[in-house]
């Protein structure tokens, strides 16, 4: 006799299933929405115990490229893990398995990470890594 799906096991299943629709995977991104025009490449310069990684430019790169703060990006990782995000100053109020990108003052690097998952270990990305952070265009 078969054993049914515990409560748990079902709870995981969906926890699972809304990382992947809430932290987009480069098999739902667009390629055509990507403005090769306003891109800027950098690399993993650390990267903490949650998984978070920070990079090696600052807000202030960003707005030098034309980046509207306001709309979303893709970032395609030299290992080929490519992800959409959007830019915040905080990740308080983000929901859990939403990707963002924390630019807080001009001045600070630029931190990337999965709310409450290790975005290092998913995307097994390492320091050092390349990342090309591109525009999100609306076609």
């Amino acid at each position: 006799m078969k054993k049914q799906p515990t409560g748990l096991y079902v709870l995981l299943i969906i926890l699972i299933s809304m990382l992947t629709i809430s932290c987009k995977s480069s098999e739902s991104i667009s390629i055509e929405t990507i403005d090769k025009n306003i891109t800027i490449e950098a690399r993993i310069a650390a990267i903490d115990v949650y998984g978070n990684i920070t990079l090696n430019v600052l807000k202030k790169h960003l707005i030098e490229e034309n980046f509207d703060l306001n709309k979303k990006i893709v970032l395609q990782f030299s290992n080929g893990y490519l992800i959409e995000s959007f830019i915040t100053s905080s990740s308080h109020n983000i929901e859990y398995g939403i990707c963002y990108t924390k630019a807080t003052g001009e001045e600070n690097p630029i931190n990337i990470g999965i709310k409450e998952d290790n975005l290092a270990k998913i995307g097994t990305l390492k320091i050092g890594d390349i990342v090309k952070i591109s525009q999100i265009t609306i076609i």
